[in-house]
């Protein structure tokens, strides 16, 4: 199966969350913040999510969350398991990667894996 059409969509997502994370530092009153923008700006690709990942601030988390979905897609894109289910090791259904190309489970297996966020919830 032919996936490049969603490595590209994965890689301007990818390009996408950078700039709106380093915006977003950038517009920050604190200098630290504008500091580790400036930091972010002058690392390779790979150190760039490995050090985003360490930076704790509310403003950002949601772009660290998609950060590191991108990064997962893009990692079992490069290892050649990229469409492939993560718990049945199934093909992921095409409709659903175009909904959502960071996607890392089939609609089954993402099911039960709901039911059970779920079922552990209400056990607390």
């Amino acid at each position: 199966m032919d996936y490049s059409q969603y490595k590209q969509r994965l890689d301007d997502m990818l390009a996408t969350t950078k700039q709106a994370l380093v915006t977003t530092l950038l517009n920050s009153k604190e200098q630290k913040w504008q500091q580790e923008a400036d930091k972010l700006q002058h690392l390779s690709p790979a150190e760039f999510v490995d050090y985003a990942c360490t930076l704790t601030d509310p403003r950002i988390e949601s772009l660290l969350i998609e950060l590191r979905r991108i990064d997962a897609a893009l990692c079992q894109y490069d290892i050649g398991l990229y469409g492939i289910c993560s718990d049945c090791e199934e093909a992921i259904g095409l409709k659903r990667l175009d909904q959502d190309p960071c996607v890392q489970r089939c609609g089954k297996c993402d099911a039960k894996r709901q039911a059970q966020k779920r079922q552990d919830l209400f056990a607390l």
